[in-house]
């Protein structure tokens, strides 16, 4: 019995969908990023000066990420967000903001906290 599957790269993924389901460049991206698709491809058309901010943590990409993750929870595990330089740093706070989910971490540690939360929730 022959195996069917076939591997396609994230820029063949891309094409195929832009062709298949009509859609633009900009669109097929962003429904391959919400996939968590291989995007690699994208790193070799970007200029260099666009690459450098790329692995940049800011609050917006915090906070964009948890709501990613509160869309997949039920509401009453809904949290927020909550940064305080002077205690450390970031934390998740559910019971609007009188718990604290998670202990206080730097920005690159949180990124990969709701990078694993997103991962086992999906």
């Amino acid at each position: 019995m022959s195996n069917m599957t076939q591997e396609i790269t994230g820029q063949d993924q891309l094409n195929w969908m832009m062709e298949r389901f009509n859609k633009t460049r900009e669109e097929a991206i962003k429904i391959m990023i919400e996939h968590n698709q291989d995007m690699s491809f994208l790193v070799e058309t970007t200029p260099k000066k666009e690459i450098k901010m790329t692995n940049r943590i800011t609050k917006k990409t915090l906070e964009a990420k948890l709501e990613r993750l509160n869309a997949k929870l039920h509401e009453a595990a809904h949290m927020d967000l909550d940064f305080a330089e002077c205690y450390g740093g970031y934390c998740l706070v559910n019971y609007k903001g009188s718990h604290h989910a998670t202990p206080r971490m730097s920005g690159k540690e949180m990124d990969q906290y709701l990078n694993g939360a997103l991962d086992w929730i999906t």
